[in-house]
């Protein structure tokens, strides 16, 4: 009630319970659907708390049109630190899936697709800082070999002095890799 006096109408939901909840607060209010995506091997993946799985996608779209609230969009998070790019690539076919669904089926022009957070902040940015560092090298067989390093480093099971969290830490995806994914 709070946000919707403070003017913020737009919320996201995963199950019946909020659709419900927002039905009995405005008409006016405007749902987004956030849906489960596969971020295994994310470093957090928050799929494991939030999101609706494809089997309730029908079920959930049916009960804002049963309470007259209107679904403008999608929302997804592959899990911050994720590690493959196709991981997007399968939560956009998923999204398409869904948009389409929701205009087929349920007359919802959905118009909004918020495909999460956690990127990387620069071109070149790995999690690991001691990768970090060695990325923004101009020669890019630098760069290569610093992660065949890396690597080797990790099937020795030398930690070079870190800590174990150091250690456990693997290189992400650069940002051009999932904007790569995603762009198409």
């Amino acid at each position: 009630v709070e946000a919707l006096r403070a003017g913020v109408s737009l919320m996201t939901f995963d199950n019946e319970d909020e659709v419900k909840k927002c039905a009995s607060i405005s008409k006016k209010i405007k749902l987004i659907l956030r849906i489960i995506t596969d971020d295994t091997g994310a470093i957090s993946r928050l799929s494991l708390k939030f999101g609706a799985p494809r089997t309730h996608w029908k079920k959930l779209l049916a009960a804002a049109k049963k309470y007259d609230i209107e679904v403008v969009g999608i929302s997804f998070h592959v899990g911050s630190g994720c590690k493959d790019a196709k991981k997007y690539e399968l939560a956009l076919r998923d999204a398409r899936d869904l948009f389409d669904m929701a205009k087929n089926e349920f007359g919802f022009n959905m118009y909004i697709l918020d495909i999460g957070g956690g990127f990387p902040g620069e071109t070149h940015s790995l999690w690991n800082p001691e990768l970090r560092d060695a990325a923004t090298k101009d020669d890019k067989e630098d760069d290569e070999e610093d992660k065949d390093d890396f690597k080797s480093e990790k099937k020795d099971g030398s930690d070079n002095g870190s800590t174990d969290e150091e250690s456990d830490a693997q290189p992400v995806l650069f940002f051009n890799e999932i904007a790569e994914q995603v762009a198409p």
